[in-house]
């Protein structure tokens, strides 16, 4: 069985289940023909294996004291009640919106690691390592890549679509990834099913309305700001259903209006396929860092340091948590000396960001109907990580790659201010270029800066405010201010993230 989707030598369910189990012989190697994102169990020759995609995009959660296995953290987490709090992981998840690596909020609840699966048998249970990494070749010339590339882009969607031929659904926005996808889609025959979030007035909307008006595309505009705003009476339930639907995991916090799972129910309808661009930056240089040599704990600082930390009850913490960071940075890109390679800053974009942020949405997006995350494929990943940087800036690399695919699509305004047919203003790349080249130190320096001049939020959400949060809480003493004193808190997602750990510690501890 398998939970999530599950794509096998061109089938999808339980037909590609079937071919799989049948060719299984403990080792794995099958792994290499999957696509998708999704957590398999396998039963035969009086043996149980358990294993993630080759992205490790599907989490697996163990109870280390009791050996129980769940890809739900909810589930397990509520088999082996009572749970004790790792401080530094509830920081990070609080901070961040993630954990990295094997750790996770509570000390007995562990991630299966990524690349090993679970053996287990009547008497033991052991995890095996697996060998799927693969090493591609550097690309000969620019030209070169992007005929690469978009033969990878080619034959995944085509076998994306022999596996689920009927209605496909996928955002369109004024960005790179979204533009990307409907790009591959229509190149391989298929024509999708668009949507776009925000207001009427917002840059992407009116793009996505421009687009699809003039290549004839059907376009639904979802406002989850117009969703009405439930009563306090009727928001624990509201708030229950997103929690669990989440598995109390969402990045941003499971608060809101409601509008979450009735906009991801509507564009599941008939079945379809959604497909997400997150992940796009693997052909960009999303941590705008320029070259190697930078120490782990150096990147984090530049990638973390105007997080606003006011809040925490013992500012000590902040640094305790980056440098127990820094090493599951760097083992997850096998940074040995604490410095890293190019090739293992653009690794952590998908063995870190991708692999951990991006997942728990999409195993939500899978409750729903088939949803895909392409360019968590390894078979798009591995070779994106030797893209040079000045390929990467502004975009050029996959506006290309856009334009290659339908020079059509790509001729339409960007939110960025330039079509993708053309490169970036001589501007742009100029204020790019100089930013790269500012030193590390002064990087700090200005971060510290911002950070010191951070403001407050105006107004707080209303889940933050009377009757709704003592609908939730009542007028018992939150157990999150044992960590971070939750009024200094002024970020909305940090003030969800908060009130979403409160519900977990009050679950399990």
């Amino acid at each position: 069985m398998a939970a999530g989707s599950f794509g096998f030598r061109g089938r999808m369910g339980p037909s590609a289940l079937a071919a799989f189990l049948e060719g299984f012989d403990g080792t794995w190697r099958q792994l290499s023909e999957t696509t998708g994102q999704f957590v398999i169990l396998l039963h035969k020759d009086g043996r149980i294996w358990v294993s993630s995609d080759r992205g490790n995009m599907a989490h697996v959660y163990l109870d280390t004291r009791s050996g129980a296995v769940s890809s739900s953290y909810l589930m397990l987490g509520d088999a082996g009640r009572p749970h004790t709090v790792d401080r530094l992981s509830l920081l990070e998840r609080l901070y961040l919106g993630i954990t990295t690596g094997e750790r996770t909020v509570f000390r007995e609840i562990d991630r299966l690691p990524a690349a090993h699966a679970i053996e287990m048998t009547p008497d033991a249970m052991k995890l095996t390592a697996l060998d799927v990494a693969s090493q591609p070749s550097s690309p000969r010339s620019f030209r070169d890549a992007v005929d690469d590339v978009r033969s990878r882009l080619i034959e995944l969607f085509t076998a994306y679509r022999t596996m689920h031929p009927g209605r496909i659904t996928t955002p369109l926005t004024g960005g790179f990834d979204s533009r990307l996808i409907v790009a591959v889609l229509r190149a391989v025959g298929a024509t999708p099913d668009l949507l776009v979030y925000g207001g009427a007035s917002d840059i992407d909307v009116r793009i996505a309305k421009n687009i699809a008006a003039v290549e004839g595309l059907t376009l639904d505009h979802i406002d989850k700001s117009e969703h009405p705003t439930p009563s306090a009476d009727e928001f624990p339930a509201v708030l229950e259903e997103s929690f669990v639907t989440h598995d109390g995991r969402g990045t941003l916090g499971v608060f809101g209006n409601g509008s979450d799972i009735p906009s991801r129910i509507r564009r599941a309808a008939d079945g379809a396929m959604y497909l997400n661009g997150g992940g796009g930056e693997i052909y960009r240089n999303f941590w705008k860092v320029l070259n190697a040599g930078t120490t782990v704990i150096d990147f984090l600082h530049h990638r973390y340091e105007r997080i606003d930390r006011r809040a925490l009850r013992d500012p000590a913490d902040w640094n305790r948590m980056l440098e127990r960071l820094a090493d599951a940075y760097a083992d997850l890109v096998g940074a040995q000396d604490g410095c890293l390679t190019r090739e293992q800053i653009d690794g952590l974009y998908v063995r870190q960001r991708i692999r951990y942020w991006m997942s728990p949405d999409n195993q939500v997006n899978n409750l729903f109907g088939p949803a895909m995350l392409p360019f968590s494929e390894p078979a798009l990943t591995e070779p994106s990580l030797r893209l040079p940087v000045p390929w990467r800036e502004n975009g050029r690399f996959q506006a290309a790659l856009i334009t290659s695919l339908d020079a059509g699509l790509a001729s339409y305004p960007s939110a960025y201010g330039w079509s993708f047919d053309a490169v970036a203003p001589l501007k742009t790349r100029l204020r790019t270029w100089l930013k790269l080249r500012i030193p590390t130190f002064i990087r700090r320096r200005y971060q510290r800066r911002a950070y010191a001049q951070l403001t407050f939020m105006p107004e707080r959400p209303f889940w933050a405010q009377s009757p709704w949060r003592e609908a939730v809480f009542e007028d018992r003493p939150l157990r999150i201010s044992e960590y971070v004193d939750v009024e200094a808190i002024h970020g909305k997602n940090q003030l969800n993230r908060a009130f979403t750990l409160e519900l977990l510690l009050r679950r399990f501890t």
